[in-house]
């Protein structure tokens, strides 16, 4: 079968992201088929080739995203995995119990992320 062949390959930056090259088909006229049944045919591969590139750039974008993650997970501490899991409100309202000093707390905040860090929120 003679077929007009479109290859599809998509490049990332990273060399962690996935690489996926999808091979898409045309109908020529070389096939005898009836103009307007090949254009029809080539139209619907048209579409599933847009649903395709979609459905790739959507799950890469979700891969980057996992792998972000799974990055931050793997930076932490072992014994301090755990609280990857944990939603941010739970850990504040725990240090709430354990740091009862506000100005302790200042100073922990501070030494995480830096003096200024909360600067654009208090003087907006």
């Amino acid at each position: 079968m003679a077929a007009v062949t479109k290859p599809l390959t998509l490049h990332r930056k990273r060399s962690a992201e996935p690489k996926v090259e999808i091979l898409v088909k045309y109908f020529d006229e070389s096939l005898g088929i009836d103009e307007t049944l090949r254009e029809m045919l080539n139209e619907r591969i048209k579409e599933i080739e847009i649903q395709a590139r979609t459905m790739i750039a959507n799950n890469s974008q979700k891969f980057i995203e996992q792998s972000i993650k799974l990055n931050k997970y793997e930076s932490l501490p072992i014994d301090r995995r755990f609280l990857a899991s944990m939603p941010v409100e739970e850990i504040f309202e725990a240090l709430g119990v354990l740091v009862r000093d506000p100005q302790q707390m200042w100073d922990f905040i501070e030494l995480q992320f830096s003096k200024n860090y909360f600067e654009k929120v208090i003087f907006k």
